[in-house]
């Protein structure tokens, strides 16, 4: 996996140097329930990619496929910086915890 910062989003590159996936398919893979002719059908049932999508779109990003020069696909994830979204505020660290105050959980762990 890699990291970059490009302008005001952030992208994350998730690489494999598998098999790779057909042109043709690469929007395909990204449909729920849908396995590109696993033969392994012992784990997964095909949610993957379709919540990271999902997810990913919610934060307002993008989730792409991109071959792996030498072969294999890349998944690029694209999100917005905190500052491009005019949400400095909440960029700054440890912000949700200092807000916080004792005793105002939305939920409590009896023991």
């Amino acid at each position: 996996m890699t990291g970059s910062r490009l302008g005001d989003r952030v992208e994350l590159r998730v690489i494999d140097r598998g098999p790779g996936i057909p042109a043709a398919a690469l929007d395909k893979v990204f449909a729920p329930f849908q396995r590109l002719g696993d033969t392994d059908n012992t784990v997964g049932i095909g949610l993957g990619l379709a919540l990271s999508r999902g997810l990913t779109e919610a934060m307002g990003g993008e989730l792409t496929p991109e071959e792996t020069p030498g072969g294999g696909l890349t998944m690029v994830v694209a999100l917005p910086t905190a500052a491009a979204r005019g949400d400095v505020r909440a960029a700054e660290p440890g912000r949700r915890e200092r807000d916080e105050q004792p005793g105002t959980s939305t939920f409590e762990v009896n023991r």
